[in-house]
């Protein structure tokens, strides 16, 4: 059977557009336009009516012009897609229509008036709202007719969280019909919203987001927690889920409170430096200088550099250097003794649990060369004298190295790896090789063997890298 007039007229367009194709090369050699069209027509030819749509629409978008659509329109009707051929003859006419011959622009109007009387239409209501909703694979308007060629068509709906259903429906020229779907829900929506925005919303020990998270779980028990900015989690729940059902979360509502959960905190190891400063007064004196009535102690200060290593949570070893140099005075002021120090000491040092602020304490010992300056009256120097059976320096300077150890405690602030540590300190030293060349005869100490003792406050400013 021949086809219908508005057909073969719709065909002689093509001819006339293809002859146009043909008759417009001499001035579109080498543009991307030509070549499309001229691909388009090889595959509408060989009846790949789908490949050629796609060159019609690349020469359409390289060159607009009723042509490439009035060829669209025409592939798409042989795959008996009527609403997408009405569509491009439409857009022809509206965009191109001043352009287009008479006779052609007759043919379009046609076409379209004898393809509309082929068309029947569907409406698609779905459950839940929001479903996607695709016709032949693509996706239309829920609850609005859709216009359809004849014959049979695939309508399917889906849904995050819920099952896909599908639906087949035969369409009749000029029918009507409608189609509704429930669809059956496999997952539960949950809204999740944290006491502070700035917390973190975990579900199942996966991070979901900060401060509010919605989205869809499977049925069953989860596991939710809502952790803050210092790695605890000062929250958790356990909820249960039904398909399809809303479940509202937040402290205290849509589950079961669990024990407060604390992040368990790394262990303390590594490194560290501090560096030294303190005030010293000496408690011990020789006893010449208690001779004219006692000594007066002037204070004097002391400062160093400790480095050490901290194994684990509480203890730590670490090397320290330290110079200190101690003035004291006869309470007359005429006679003074100043003893400068250099220590090098190994020690222990001890931390108690804290993020913030802790008890710190270090106890360890070493070896100090001290050297002794005198400057004496003749009263005392002649007290001196008759105390170690021997003249003593009247000026001068005695050298002597001994051991010591050391003794520190108190509080330490830690401010994001700064370590600031308020102590008291005390350093108790052997005394007897401290003596020189004129208590050399009768190797006695000048402390005549008295331990020395220097206490006072201290201050440790340094930097933690664990």
């Amino acid at each position: 059977m021949a086809p219908p007039v508005s057909s073969r007229r719709l065909v002689a367009t093509l001819s006339c557009v293809l002859a146009l194709t043909a008759s417009e090369a001499a001035r579109a050699q080498g543009e991307p336009y030509k070549q499309h069209m001229d691909n388009g027509v090889r595959l509408y030819t060989d009846r790949n009516y789908a490949a050629a749509v796609v060159e019609f629409q690349a020469a359409y978008e390289a060159r607009p012009s009723a042509n490439p659509l009035v060829n669209i329109a025409l592939c798409d009707k042989e795959m008996f897609h009527y609403p997408a051929a009405i569509a491009a003859l439409i857009t022809a006419l509206a965009r191109h229509g001043d352009a287009m011959d008479p006779a052609d622009k007759a043919a379009a109007e046609q076409a379209i008036k004898e393809m509309h009387a082929l068309l029947g239409t569907v409406t698609v209501t779905v459950q839940p709202p929001g479903a996607t909703v695709l016709v032949d694979g693509e996706a239309v308007k829920i609850g609005e007719p859709i216009p359809l060629g004849p014959g049979t068509h695939k309508v399917t709906a889906r849904a995050e969280g819920y099952a896909s259903a599908e639906q087949t429906v035969r369409i009749a020229s000029g029918g009507a019909e409608a189609v509704s779907m429930e669809l059956t829900a496999e997952k539960g929506p949950v809204r999740i919203e944290a006491p502070d925005p700035r917390m973190t919303i975990s579900v199942d020990n996966v991070p979901m987001g900060n401060g509010v998270w919605s989205g869809m779980l499977a049925p069953g028990q989860h596991l939710v927690k809502m952790y803050g900015s210092d790695g605890q989690a000062p929250y958790g729940m356990t909820i249960v889920v039904n398909a399809g059902v809303p479940l509202d979360v937040r402290q205290g509502v849509g589950g079961v409170p669990l024990p407060l959960v604390k992040k368990e905190e790394p262990p303390r190891r590594g490194a560290y430096v501090l560096g030294l400063g303190s005030l010293l007064f000496a408690a011990v004196h020789p006893p010449l200088f208690t001779l004219l009535g006692g000594a007066r102690v002037d204070y004097g200060a002391a400062y160093g550099l400790r480095g050490g290593f901290q194994v684990n949570n509480t203890a730590g070893f670490d090397l320290t250097y330290e110079h200190s140099s101690i003035a004291t005075y006869t309470n007359d002021s005429s006679s003074s003794y100043r003893i400068v120090a250099d220590r090098i000491a190994v020690g222990l040092r001890l931390i108690s649990p804290g993020r913030l602020a802790r008890f710190v304490g270090n106890f360890g010992g070493g070896f100090v060369v001290d050297a002794m300056t005198f400057d004496l009256t003749s009263p005392l120097y002649a007290a001196c004298s008759a105390n170690v059976h021997t003249p003593c320096p009247l000026h001068g300077t005695i050298y002597g190295p001994d051991a010591f150890a050391l003794l520190e405690a108190g509080i330490e602030v830690d401010i994001d790896h700064v370590l600031l540590d308020f102590l008291g300190e005390g350093q108790f030293q052997s005394t007897g090789n401290l003596t020189g060349p004129a208590l050399a005869p009768m190797q006695t100490s000048i402390f005549a063997g008295k331990p020395l003792f220097n206490y006072g406050p201290a201050i440790r400013i340094g930097y933690r890298f664990w």
